[in-house]
């Protein structure tokens, strides 16, 4: 019995926690060890599929690039994938983060899924 109230209970929080995570919107800036002027497609994409995210700016010569997502990167995860794709980061800076109502969010992963969709169907 107490293993079920304990479940239930940890589920609730697990619950609440992920809601307080997605309701907002974080911007980030990476810069990379060397410039990626070369590579830069590739990198770009390697972001948006480790980031969440459908929309990256670069910033001066391939060496930084921006982007907002929904989700908060964990740094020494994205340092390592990244590292493992052989496009070795810098640092990574939390530029703001805001916070965004469920109206917004809603149509921030309609917009997110419609230019996912456009990236599979242009075979990248």
């Amino acid at each position: 019995m107490t293993k079920i109230i304990y479940t239930i209970v940890f589920v609730m929080i697990s619950l609440v926690y992920a809601q307080a995570q997605s309701s907002y919107i974080y911007k980030y800036k990476i810069t990379f060890k060397q410039q990626q002027a070369a590579k830069t497609t590739a990198a770009e994409n390697w972001v948006k599929i480790l980031a969440h995210t459908a929309k990256v700016t670069q910033t001066g010569d391939g060496e930084a690039m921006e982007f907002e997502t929904t989700h908060e990167i964990n740094q020494l995860i994205f340092f390592g994938k990244m590292e493992k794709v052989q496009f070795p980061l810098a640092n990574i800076i939390l530029l703001n983060k805001t916070e965004i109502t469920n109206e917004q969010k809603d149509k921030l992963d309609q917009v997110q899924k419609q230019l996912e969709t456009e990236l599979k169907k242009s075979g990248k």
